[in-house]
């Protein structure tokens, strides 16, 4: 927990003209939200931290970094008490740590409220793992409406979640980056799992490195059969890509009546 907060805290570094405002849960993402209050302090920043008393019950990781906070951190906590609810401008930066990946269900009642309250404060919001209320896999989005933090940039750890690929719950963080905190690569892979993408590191073995003195005759040649009467965009989308990827030489079979459009757009084709 104190690596992946460390390393959120490096990311922030870069709002160092801002007042940090952490919001954070009771579970494990509020301890994380806690050791990123504690190092942003230390650093010499302007911390507010708040906590969302969603419980009685509070995670052993948010109880013992809770006891570790430094005495100038000073600690507010909000309730179902609207009158109490913070507001912010752009000058502060909302660091989320509500709740994190373990919340399977939406968030309702006051909880609900104040994320909707949250949503509506017009300054930069960085949530820590994932947008708080947001299901990590496939949920039916329509019960979660309303009820997801709305991040400009989420900070995930070791591997995206699966909802922040999908359109429906993608939406919910405009960009996210993913922090390598030194989990086991070996066990990831051993995980199961129906879902994979690529990456960079999957795409680059594949590349074809040619000769210094190649010419479009020793680079391939493609032959594409697509397009119809009126209707060359796929065709002439697909001639591009073909050529763009490397290949040398790229035909495209398509009605004689589409030539000049074909050509008109792209020369190289034949």
């Amino acid at each position: 927990m104190e690596r992946a907060a460390t390393m959120c805290s490096d990311w922030l570094l870069q709002y160092w003209d801002k007042k940090f405002i952490v919001i954070c849960g009771k579970g494990k993402n509020g301890g994380d939200g806690l050791v990123i209050a504690k190092n942003l302090s230390s650093m010499g920043f302007e911390v507010e931290l708040y906590i969302v008393e969603h419980t009685e019950n509070a995670s052993k990781d948010f109880n013992y970094w809770y006891k570790d906070l430094p005495e100038k951190i000073i600690v507010k906590h909000l309730t179902e008490d609207i009158s109490n609810w913070p507001r912010f401008n752009q000058d502060n930066i909302i660091v989320d740590a509500i709740f994190g990946s373990g919340l399977n269900r939406p968030l309702e009642g006051w909880l609900k409220d104040f994320i909707i309250h949250l949503n509506n404060q017009i300054c930069d919001k960085v949530s820590i793992d994932i947008p708080s209320g947001l299901n990590a896999n496939f949920c039916d989005i329509s019960q979660y409406k309303d009820a997801i933090i709305k991040s400009d940039t989420t900070l995930t750890f070791q591997i995206p979640k699966l909802s922040f690929l999908l359109p429906d719950t993608g939406i919910y963080t405009n960009k996210f980056e993913v922090l390598d905190i030194g989990l086991s690569q070996q066990h990831i892979s051993d995980t199961d799992t129906n879902y994979h993408y690529i990456t960079l590191a999957d795409i680059k073995p594949t590349i074809i490195h040619h000769q210094k003195f190649a010419h479009k005759g020793t680079r391939g040649h493609a032959l594409l059969l697509c397009g119809s009467s009126g209707m060359t965009g796929a065709a002439i989308l697909s001639a591009k890509s073909c050529l763009l990827s490397g290949a040398g030489l790229c035909s495209v079979h398509l009605p004689d009546t589409e030539r000049l459009a074909l050509h008109a757009a792209l020369p190289e084709a034949l």
